[in-house]
């Protein structure tokens, strides 16, 4: 009786799981991510992420930094950027898009709000856009970074048809418009959002994120800061490798670094 109970109970583990990753793959692209939203929500690591989520942030969102992650058991994963832009991927970390009208899934969008689900750095219409080799980016690109920033190296880009996005070494990332007329280095602080950070400069940071900086990164040379929010974001070159630091806005409180 007990062999068979325990029998009948793996069995029906195994079924519930099969039915959620069926579910899974049975949503399209919308589905799963209202899905996800409505779901609970997990903080996780950028380590927790699958390597497929990971390398995607990695060669797609170069300009700007993963700052919140959540995991959606058996659906997915949400990852808020910090430029208020939103990404989401399935269990095997493959990136979703929300292409439909959100406003016309309800009276907040859906439960999105006026953004959709992507943030206010998404283009309903163009989307995200897509990776492009250095050795194919256009002449005028890759000419005026020869003679701006003679001593870099490209290292990738992303584009639509409306602007390009290069990351050199430095690290620096650069904007340039459709024509790939040079616009100007991004900040990896800026918000899409129209209230945006509000800068800081580092001598007004608070004293706890001061000394916590100069405790830890002695070396690191400060570039910007910005008060969002319930927190302080403050980017940092260290080691010829840029550095985001947050802390908590209230008390001084290191919260998490990325890179």
């Amino acid at each position: 009786m007990k062999k068979w109970f325990f029998a009948f109970a793996l069995l029906s583990i195994s079924t519930l799981a099969f039915q959620a990753c069926e579910k899974e793959q049975n949503l399209n692209d919308e589905a799963l991510i209202e899905a996800i939203v409505a779901a609970e929500l997990t903080a996780i690591t950028p380590s927790e992420l699958p390597a497929e989520a990971r390398q995607t942030v990695e060669e797609m969102f170069f300009d700007t930094y993963m700052e919140d992650i959540y995991r959606a058991k058996n659906l997915g994963y949400k990852v808020e950027l910090g430029n208020e832009g939103c990404l989401y991927f399935n269990t095997d970390g493959e990136m979703l898009e929300f292409r439909d009208d959100p406003t016309g899934r309800g009276p907040r969008g859906g439960g999105f709000g006026p953004n959709g689900p992507h943030g206010p750095c998404f283009n309903r219409l163009l989307g995200f856009g897509r990776p492009v080799r250095p050795a194919n980016l256009p002449e005028s690109i890759t000419s005026y970074i020869t003679e701006n920033y003679p001593d870099a190296t490209i290292r990738i880009a992303r584009t639509n048809s409306e602007r390009t996005i290069v990351l050199i070494s430095g690290p620096v990332v650069l904007l340039f418009d459709a024509d790939g007329n040079f616009i100007r280095e991004v900040d990896p602080l800026e918000n899409c959002n129209p209230v945006r950070c509000n800068p800081v400069q580092g001598s007004a940071l608070p004293e706890a994120i001061r000394q916590y900086i100069a405790d830890n990164y002695p070396d690191a040379v400060f570039r910007n800061a910005c008060v969002r929010h319930d927190r302080v974001v403050v980017f940092m070159m260290n080691d010829d490798a840029r550095l985001i630091l947050v802390f908590d806005r209230a008390t001084g409180n290191f919260l998490f670094s990325r890179p």
